[in-house]
């Protein structure tokens, strides 16, 4: 959470406060949603937080790495 923007922070902290996750659930779950804004149709297969990496499995079976902001959980481009 300390590396975290504050719009992402208070988000977290938002999610938090309704119950029911844990940090990690609710970090997962911003990063994926993101994840499949961009790749859509896609499965996570592997996720790295502290370096900012998930591996994308695509409709056509084909892996692939999309880096992501460590600080906002939001792929890069």
């Amino acid at each position: 959470m300390a590396g975290l923007n504050s719009a992402t922070h208070a988000e977290v902290q938002a999610r938090m406060a309704k119950g029911g996750q844990t940090v990690t659930e609710i970090l997962q779950t911003i990063l994926l949603n993101s994840i499949k804004l961009k790749h859509p149709a896609s499965r996570i297969e592997a996720l790295d937080f502290s370096r900012g990496v998930a591996v994308v499995r695509t409709p056509k079976g084909a892996n692939q790495v999309v880096r992501f902001n460590t600080s906002t959980l939001t792929p890069e481009s």
